[in-house]
């Protein structure tokens, strides 16, 4: 097979593989559509545009109907995309996993940091208004849920604290309840034994 040959059925392959990661991917069914479509539009122009090439015939400086296919395909997927979304998002992520692990507050700012660089991300993106909003409202659920958790688990350190302060209150006078039970029960039993040998005497004398 020749060059051409291969390189053409490199791209045929390519635009499979790519077309069935349309069809895998969680899109929205409009843009699945749009983005099949448009596949089909480049792989048709460029069939055209190779076989023209094969043929040896004037291919117009190798700009082809499907260039511009390509082109469509870009804004799409750029319309619908957010650059470095993915990593960013693992980041908060990340801190937040720290925060829960460590329960130190420095990597709830550091969540909160990820929180508004994402949030400028979504804004400053060329997604749609709606798909704009959507994601805000769901950031903004995020940082409510996580700082209500956060604000849980500073209760729940509260009550520890005063717990532990009112064990700290409480312990002294256990204790001293406690020695005072031990010393009542102390002075009942030398009664007991004092009054039970006296009536042993006494017994015996009766006896006598």
């Amino acid at each position: 097979m020749s060059s051409g040959g291969s390189n053409r059925s490199q791209v045929f392959d390519l635009l499979a593989g790519l077309r069935q990661d349309v069809e895998d991917s969680e899109l929205a069914p409009d843009i699945k559509s749009s983005l099949l479509e448009e596949l089909g539009a480049y792989e048709r122009s460029f069939e055209e545009y190779s076989q023209r090439v094969l043929a040896q015939e004037d291919i117009q400086g190798g700009k082809g109907p499907f260039r511009q296919a390509a082109h469509r395909i870009e804004a799409i997927l750029l319309a619908h995309y957010i650059p470095d979304m993915e990593p960013n998002i693992l980041q908060l992520r990340r801190r937040e996993k720290d925060y829960l692990l460590r329960h130190d507050k420095q990597y709830v700012e550091m969540a909160l940091r990820e929180w508004q660089r994402i949030t400028e991300q979504v804004e400053g993106s060329d997604i749609s208004q709606e798909d704009k909003s959507r994601l805000t409202d769901l950031l903004e659920q995020y940082r409510r849920d996580f700082l209500a958790l956060v604000e849980q688990n500073d209760r729940i350190d509260q009550l520890a604290n005063e717990m532990r302060e009112a064990v700290d209150q409480i312990a002294p006078v256990v204790k001293s309840q406690v020695e005072a039970a031990d010393r009542l029960e102390a002075e009942m039993t030398a009664k007991i034994e004092l009054t039970s040998s006296a009536n042993a005497r006494t017994m015996f004398w009766i006896v006598l």
